[in-house]
């Protein structure tokens, strides 16, 4: 199943996600170009990540279950 942000989508988080957002990417296959499930926000201020995190993680969004939480690097 695939899951695009939308415009309707964004307005519906604004009143979660700080205005101190700066970028987001999300993580869309090369090949079929559906989105791989994930993607990274990058905030101003470690503050405002946080607020994210808590407000957002275990949020319901459409038919899935946000998991949101700081970015750890790949085990080598």
């Amino acid at each position: 199943m695939e899951t695009r942000l939308t415009t309707e989508a964004s307005t519906s988080t604004e009143a979660y996600v700080p205005p101190s957002m700066r970028t987001a990417y999300v993580a869309f296959d090369k090949n079929t170009n559906v989105s791989r499930g994930f993607g990274f926000v990058n905030f101003v201020s470690r503050e405002d990540a946080q607020r994210a995190i808590n407000k957002l993680n275990g949020y319901g969004y459409d038919n899935l279950i946000l998991r949101v939480e700081w970015a750890t690097p790949r085990p080598s």
